[in-house]
């Protein structure tokens, strides 16, 4: 397989999920909280540790799309052109002289 085409994959992957976690992080805070207000303490303990899992899940992937963009951007070469490069360096601003001298 390609390697571009597998960074794209995991990065992919990684996006979804990294969203994902985020939503069901929020979500079960959200629900042991509402839980801990009508005085179910035990269920709002439970939703606490597992939003832990789901928040430490999180930053895991957080990681991983840091260390695969990295890596991407080390494998990839300079998406400049260097011929358009060369041409920004060599252009000159050429003003039409209206006769007022500016």
């Amino acid at each position: 397989m390609n390697e571009k085409k597998l960074l794209q994959k995991i990065l992919a992957t990684l996006l979804v999920g990294a969203l994902m976690l985020t939503i069901a992080l929020a979500m079960t805070l959200v629900v042991g909280k509402s839980l801990e207000q009508m005085g179910d303490s035990t269920g709002a303990s439970v939703l606490g540790g597992v939003g832990l899992g789901i928040g430490i899940l999180w930053l895991i992937d957080l990681v991983g799309l840091v260390v695969t963009l990295g890596i991407r951007a080390v494998i990839e070469p300079d998406r400049t052109d260097s011929s358009k490069r060369a041409e920004v360096t060599n252009r000159t601003d050429y003003r039409e002289e209206d006769g007022s001298g500016k």
